[in-house]
């Protein structure tokens, strides 16, 4: 997960948290450890009602308050950062600054939104990249002719967009499409919800406004009235 995390906040924070080196800084370590638990602390609590842990004070509900104080602690330290760089002007406008760094001076959301909705993006893109990324190694095992495909794609697109990481990603449709089976196979999320914002009317469905839809995701990715072969790959 240690890579992932790596990844995602690189993308989010626009700097390097150094979690892959031979030495991390505490309290990159820190943040490291907060996020795991945090991730460890949540699964229980999809079945336990959490305001039963909070009135009981249970460990695991102390856990989870002081990994996710720990998480925004740190994205205090990458929005404070990013002023600094911002008035010192450290950064360069063609050198990538995160998503962060973007909302910050687009100034179109409290700074209070920013961070919740960068901590949250932070959370879940390395819990559905890191789920996504496993399952995808053990399709790909089973697909031998697939993996030397996408690697000649991947370094095709390399040459071609000569450090352009934008043209780079237009470029690798079968990489996309591999993520995507991926994910059709195996979702990550349980369900997918929404509020519709007006009424909404299937075949003999009626759906008032502001109700909460759920969608099963794995049924829905293998139903076979849709795809011809729902259980196989590129089904």
């Amino acid at each position: 997960m240690g890579a992932v995390l790596a990844a995602v906040c690189h993308v989010l924070y626009g700097e390097r948290l150094g979690l892959l080196q031979d030495f991390v800084d505490p309290e990159a370590q820190r943040f490291i450890d907060a996020v795991t638990l945090m991730f460890h602390t949540t699964s229980p609590m999809l079945y336990l009602p959490p305001a039963l842990l909070r009135h009981l004070n249970a460990k695991m509900w102390r856990d989870h308050v002081w990994a996710w104080d720990a998480i925004f602690t740190q994205a205090d330290k990458c929005i404070q950062n990013v002023y600094r760089d911002l008035r010192l002007q450290r950064k360069s406008t063609k050198e990538y600054m995160g998503i962060l760094c973007s909302l910050i001076m687009q100034d179109k959301l409290p700074l209070d939104d920013i961070k919740a909705s960068v901590t949250e993006m932070m959370a879940g893109g390395v819990d559905t990249t890191s789920m996504t990324l496993q399952w995808a190694m053990f399709e790909l095992a089973r697909s031998p002719g697939v993996q030397e495909q996408l690697r000649a794609e991947v370094l095709a697109a390399k040459r071609e967009a000569a450090g352009d990481r934008v043209k780079m990603l237009k470029t690798i449709r079968l990489l996309k499409a591999a993520i995507k089976e991926t994910l059709r196979l195996h979702p990550v999320a349980v369900t997918l919800q929404r509020y519709t914002t007006q009424e909404v009317i299937l075949q003999d469905y009626r759906i008032p406004p502001k109700t909460l839809v759920q969608v099963g995701l794995y049924a829905m990715g293998r139903d076979a009235e849709v795809f011809p072969k729902p259980e196989k790959d590129g089904g």
